[in-house]
Protein backbone atom coordinates (compact mmCIF):
# COMPACT_ATOMS: atom_id res chain seq x y z
CA UNK A 1 0.00 0.00 0.00
CA UNK A 2 1.53 3.51 -0.65
CA UNK A 3 0.44 6.24 1.50
CA UNK A 4 -1.72 8.46 -0.17
CA UNK A 5 -1.12 11.67 1.77
CA UNK A 6 1.73 12.52 3.17
CA UNK A 7 1.76 13.36 7.31
CA UNK A 8 -1.54 11.69 7.83
CA UNK A 9 -1.41 8.07 8.85
CA UNK A 10 -2.98 5.19 6.97
CA UNK A 11 -4.59 1.88 7.32
CA UNK A 12 -2.10 -0.40 6.51
CA UNK A 13 -4.00 -3.76 7.42
CA UNK A 14 -7.14 -4.55 9.81
CA UNK A 15 -7.25 -7.26 12.06
CA UNK A 16 -10.23 -9.66 10.94
CA UNK A 17 -13.12 -9.36 13.55
CA UNK A 18 -12.94 -11.96 16.74
CA UNK A 19 -9.20 -12.74 15.46
CA UNK A 20 -5.93 -11.22 17.03
CA UNK A 21 -3.07 -10.31 14.78
CA UNK A 22 -0.16 -13.03 15.37
CA UNK A 23 2.64 -12.54 12.97
CA UNK A 24 4.11 -9.81 10.71
CA UNK A 25 6.07 -9.48 8.05
CA UNK A 26 6.65 -5.85 6.50
CA UNK A 27 8.91 -4.15 3.60
CA UNK A 28 9.49 -0.58 3.44
CA UNK A 29 10.00 0.02 -0.68
CA UNK A 30 10.46 3.95 0.25
CA UNK A 31 10.21 6.30 -1.32
CA UNK A 32 11.00 7.70 2.19
CA UNK A 33 11.23 6.40 5.75
CA UNK A 34 7.93 5.34 7.06
CA UNK A 35 6.73 4.50 10.82
CA UNK A 36 4.08 1.91 11.65
CA UNK A 37 2.07 1.67 15.11
CA UNK A 38 0.14 -1.58 15.79
CA UNK A 39 -3.34 -0.92 17.28
CA UNK A 40 -3.52 2.71 16.60
CA UNK A 41 -3.08 5.73 14.33
CA UNK A 42 0.89 5.61 13.42
CA UNK A 43 3.10 8.86 14.60
CA UNK A 44 6.49 9.74 13.25
CA UNK A 45 7.96 8.58 16.87
CA UNK A 46 6.50 4.77 16.18
CA UNK A 47 7.96 1.80 15.14
CA UNK A 48 10.52 3.25 12.37
CA UNK A 49 11.38 1.57 8.97
CA UNK A 50 13.75 3.35 6.83
CA UNK A 51 13.94 3.29 2.81
CA UNK A 52 14.77 -0.46 2.23
CA UNK A 53 13.81 -1.99 5.96
CA UNK A 54 12.00 -5.00 7.08
CA UNK A 55 10.10 -6.04 10.15
CA UNK A 56 9.21 -9.23 11.14
CA UNK A 57 7.51 -10.20 14.56
CA UNK A 58 5.70 -13.53 15.96
CA UNK A 59 3.83 -13.97 19.36
CA UNK A 60 1.78 -10.74 19.35
CA UNK A 61 -1.87 -9.76 20.19
CA UNK A 62 -2.99 -7.06 17.36
CA UNK A 63 -6.19 -6.76 18.09
CA UNK A 64 -7.44 -3.85 15.14
CA UNK A 65 -5.09 -2.89 12.68
CA UNK A 66 -1.55 -1.80 11.69
CA UNK A 67 -1.25 1.58 10.41
CA UNK A 68 1.70 3.99 9.36
CA UNK A 69 3.13 7.16 8.38
CA UNK A 70 5.88 9.24 6.15
CA UNK A 71 8.73 10.15 8.33
CA UNK A 72 10.48 11.88 5.61
CA UNK A 73 8.69 15.08 4.50
CA UNK A 74 6.67 14.98 1.48
CA UNK A 75 7.28 11.49 1.12
CA UNK A 76 4.49 9.02 0.27
CA UNK A 77 6.35 5.57 1.14
CA UNK A 78 5.01 2.24 0.06
CA UNK A 79 4.62 -0.68 2.53
CA UNK A 80 4.19 -4.29 1.57
CA UNK A 81 3.74 -7.36 3.82
CA UNK A 82 1.75 -9.90 5.40
CA UNK A 83 -0.20 -9.93 8.59
CA UNK A 84 -1.44 -13.31 10.01
CA UNK A 85 -4.20 -13.98 12.23
CA UNK A 86 -6.14 -16.58 14.28
CA UNK A 87 -8.16 -16.90 17.44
Amino acid sequence: MTLAVPATAEDLVTVPSGKKGRAVSIVNEGPGDAAVAFNADATVADLLLMEGDAYDDAMLEIGTKLSFINVTATQSPRLRGVLWSGD
